[in-house]
């Protein structure tokens, strides 16, 4: 029996505007050389900012180490996470599962972002419990992950959905006995969770 839907938030619960953050970026700071951009926000450095590694202050002390530039960092960080928006229809099914379900959240983003992201659209309270990766020094798609928010829910995976934007992240959830569904768009997502009889 479903008890809870898992919901990933960069990718499903947020949209991201990859296409043009580069962009944005290189136009707001230009003392970044360009070819440095994508290096900052997917690099290792970014990776392990994910996992919690540094603080806010180590992680721009060593992203200015690799541009070898001084530049307005918070400025670089409101146009970088301001690439994320609400998805509007995501929210209203979310709150609606969460009439007969638990909703919760199991995220690979960094902290300052969730700040951001909260200050903004106030989202943390459409959530039972929400799992970030610099908590558990881990991120999808390794097991301890999922694990994590199974024992912190004290649920089995069988009892519960998970939802992410990339099917790489989707495959440690079913090994774990998890109904894992693929987004694309709110369509298919209501389709699949009307086949698993949950809507």
């Amino acid at each position: 029996m479903i008890k809870v839907i898992i919901f990933d938030l960069g990718g499903v619960y947020f949209s991201i505007d990859y296409k043009n953050l580069q962009n944005n970026i290189a136009k707001k700071i230009p003392e970044i050389p360009k070819n440095k951009i994508g290096q900052i926000i997917y690099g290792k450095t970014r990776k392990d900012y994910g996992l919690g590694k540094y603080t806010k202050q180590e992680f721009w002390r060593k992203v200015k180490k690799i541009t070898g530039s001084s530049f307005d960092t918070k400025k670089f960080g409101e146009t970088w996470h301001s690439s994320y928006h609400l998805n509007k229809d995501v929210k209203k099914l979310a709150l609606k599962l969460r009439k007969s379900y638990k909703v919760c959240a199991l995220s690979g983003n960094i902290r300052e972002r969730v700040k951001f992201l909260d200050q903004k659209y106030n989202f943390k309270k459409d959530f039972d419990l929400i799992v970030f990766s610099y908590t558990i020094g881990v991120n999808k798609p390794h097991p301890r992950i999922y694990k994590a928010i199974l024992n912190r829910l004290g649920l089995k995976g069988e009892e519960c959905v998970f939802i992410d934007d990339t099917k790489e992240r989707l495959k440690p959830a079913k090994k774990l006995g998890m109904k894992t569904i693929h987004f694309t768009n709110i369509n298919t997502l209501k389709k699949e969770l009307k086949r698993l009889n949950i809507l």
